[in-house]
């Protein structure tokens, strides 16, 4: 799965991901997302993240699925 995280401010960031719902319960135990985060980027498949966050999970992703 590829999804594009697009922050308010910065540039767009683009992430693989193998299966989305591992992707979001990885990012929820790793506090990089709220449970309402969560429960929006599940149920809709989107999300408004700024661009710290944003940052947060390429940086979290790449760590895990990367390595």
């Amino acid at each position: 799965m590829t999804f594009i995280l697009v922050p308010t401010e910065g540039e767009d960031l683009q992430i693989n991901a193998w299966n989305w719902r591992p992707t979001l319960e990885l990012l929820l135990a790793a506090n990089v997302i709220t449970e309402e985060d969560h429960a929006r980027m599940g149920a809709h498949g989107c999300g408004q993240v700024d661009e710290v966050k944003a940052c947060r999970i390429a940086e979290v992703v790449g760590q895990n699925f990367l390595a």
